[in-house]
């Protein structure tokens, strides 16, 4: 029986020159999701087989691996949903998050997840990025964060524009570069000049956040590199690993757990280590993520 658990605040702790180089090139053998390396690319591994062998053990040991299933943001019913959810969870706690996207689609009454799991809505059904652009342009961002998100969060407490701001210019990006549905991120995933025209964004430097909002869209092969995820990689290897090591981990150590788990994805089991990592210490507030 499979369970269901809170979503995950981003909270930044590294950072990255670029969407972790480029993750898709370090599981090339993934059978799900958008990534695709290049063809005859070679990555060098820089995390040991002792380092892998000692993962999979303390994985196994901690996690039921597969058995638990990914939460219902990560099926959302579109693509404004997900740049919502992945501006909105920079510094802010799960059900701050929650609560925005929830009042946007009560706002423009829509159905925040899709009704089959297994599949993507048709292009006709779902909400679109020109459609969040001119939502937040009608009204404008400020009286859009007092009414609609009813949230005046900003990217930054020093020198940060407010999320509402920033979900406009990270649309206005997406739109730029012909993304308006879950089915044309497949297109956008190795798109460096869109990448770095969305870091460009006040609060989105890092790219962890764009990670997750390809994670969010559908993207099986990336994680979210964030303290929860570093905290236990480095309690399991001995030492703090950049974004792309972890990426690098946590991609081999589910090529190597297919062999007993074929479902298994990265996206997967990043969501089941941050959601054991979250749960061994005193129960706080919800973890930012």
């Amino acid at each position: 029986m499979t369970q269901s658990y809170p979503n995950r605040s981003v909270h930044t702790i590294v950072t990255c020159s670029s969407l972790v180089h480029n993750p898709c090139e370090l599981d090339r053998t993934s059978r799900k999701g958008f990534c695709h390396g290049k063809a005859g690319a070679e990555v060098k591994n820089s995390i040991s087989d002792s380092d892998l062998a000692s993962l999979v053990g303390a994985l196994e040991q901690d996690i039921k691996v597969g058995e638990v299933a990914l939460p219902g943001e990560y099926f959302y019913s579109s693509l404004p949903l997900c740049v919502i959810d992945a501006v909105f969870s920079i510094n802010a706690r799960y059900q701050a998050v929650q609560n925005v996207v929830n009042r946007y689609c009560s706002y423009y009454g829509l159905m925040c997840y899709r009704e089959d799991k297994r599949g993507t809505p048709g292009r006709t059904k779902q909400h679109s990025i020109g459609e969040l652009i001119r939502n937040i342009e009608n009204l404008g961002p400020e009286p859009f964060a007092e009414d609609v998100f009813r949230n005046r969060q900003r990217t930054s407490t020093r020198s940060g524009i407010l999320k509402s701001e920033a979900v406009l210019r990270f649309g206005k990006v997406l739109f730029a570069h012909g993304v308006e549905f879950l089915q044309d991120v497949v297109h956008s995933i190795d798109d460096q000049e869109m990448h770095g025209e969305i870091r460009q964004i006040p609060g989105q430097r890092s790219g962890i956040s764009l990670q997750y909002f390809f994670m969010l869209a559908g993207s099986d092969d990336l994680i979210k590199p964030d303290r929860m995820i570093s905290r236990y990689l480095e309690r399991v290897i001995g030492r703090k690993l950049a974004a792309a090591e972890a990426q690098e981990s946590i991609s081999r150590t589910v090529h190597a757990l297919r062999v007993r788990h074929p479902d298994l994805t990265v996206r997967l089991l990043d969501y089941q280590i941050w959601n054991f990592q979250r749960n061994q210490r005193p129960r706080l507030p919800e973890p930012q993520r």
